[in-house]
């Protein structure tokens, strides 16, 4: 059940932005709790219930590939973390490499685990 809320409410707020999406809208959708709904007080309220974002969601990633550009420049759009509390950054879509501190950490969401080497750590703990 808390998977059918989830995607119900996903093609609400994407109602109508069918063929002009924007990556802002994909965002948006990632970063949702039900807010300005009925649903939002249930949702947290409820163990059934899940909004798209929530506390375990440890990161989000929107596309946004335009036919008229080189694969060389398609972007996808990355966020560590939870998408309601942090930042979206833009990541092309050839890399061959991936930065170490994006490889880096592992532990439990405790942060006695922090790891300064690690991206994910340091979005977390900002």
């Amino acid at each position: 059940m808390s998977s059918q809320t989830r995607l119900e409410r996903g093609f609400e707020l994407l109602e109508g932005k069918v063929g002009d999406l924007t990556r802002e809208d994909l965002m948006e959708v990632l970063a949702d709790h039900y807010e300005g709904t009925t649903m939002y007080d249930t949702a947290h309220g409820n163990p059934n219930f899940r909004t798209i974002c929530s506390r375990r969601t440890v990161s989000a990633i929107a596309a946004q590939f335009k036919p008229q550009l080189p694969s060389e420049m398609q972007l996808m759009w990355y966020c560590i973390s939870s998408p309601c509390i942090s930042v979206f950054m833009p990541v092309y879509a050839n890399i061959s490499v991936v930065p170490d501190p994006y490889l880096t950490g592992t532990g439990p969401e405790d942060i006695g685990s922090y790891d300064p080497g690690s991206a994910w750590w340091v979005f977390k703990k900002i």
